[in-house]
């Protein structure tokens, strides 16, 4: 039952357990947020906002996890509507730190894709990032853009936010070179 947290081996609520679902106002569960927020480590990684079922409603990452994470929770925020709402149903959130902001990002992607979160509307396709691969294994290395499964004989860079972006890159060293 959501409402009733699993209790230790002494019967005692974990330190961190928030208060049941009803027990506190929007204002009081959104300023405990905050404050757990701001308590976070200032580095990279990726949250995970849940209802009172422990269900994950949105998955993102963050360059510094306390800035990003706590601006939902200020009571000055403008999210924007769909945002705006998920703080209506969120009770708890969890984090992962990453060893760098490439990686948060990778992890968002393969979280997105794997719980399709409610309130996620990018990521949730199966499209992967792009990378700039080259191959190696012919007689001159040839550069192209490529998304999916890596190949032997390719070396891999990115990801990269954009295709077009590195079909720009690609363009400029055609012409240069």
């Amino acid at each position: 039952d959501p409402d009733h947290p699993l209790l230790d081996e002494e019967g005692l609520l974990p330190a961190d357990a928030p208060p049941a679902w009803g027990t506190e106002t929007r204002e009081e569960r959104l300023e405990r947020l905050l404050a757990k927020a701001r308590a976070l480590p200032p580095v990279p990684g990726v949250y995970l906002m849940k209802d009172r079922t422990g269900v994950v409603l949105y998955v993102g990452k963050a360059a510094s996890l306390p800035d990003r994470v706590a601006s939902y929770f200020v009571p000055s925020a403008d999210l924007g509507g769909t945002k705006q709402s998920l703080l209506d149903h969120v009770q708890v959130f969890d984090h992962l730190v990453g060893d760098g902001e490439w990686e948060a990002l990778l992890t968002e992607n393969r979280l997105i894709k794997d719980i399709h979160p409610r309130f996620n509307v990018r990521l949730t396709d199966d499209k992967t990032f792009p990378y700039l691969a080259i191959t190696l294994d012919q007689e001159w290395p040839r550069p192209m853009v490529m998304r999916g499964r890596k190949r032997k004989g390719v070396r891999y860079y990115g990801p990269f936010g954009h295709a077009y972006a590195i079909r720009e890159t690609l363009d400029l060293l055609l012409r240069t070179f």
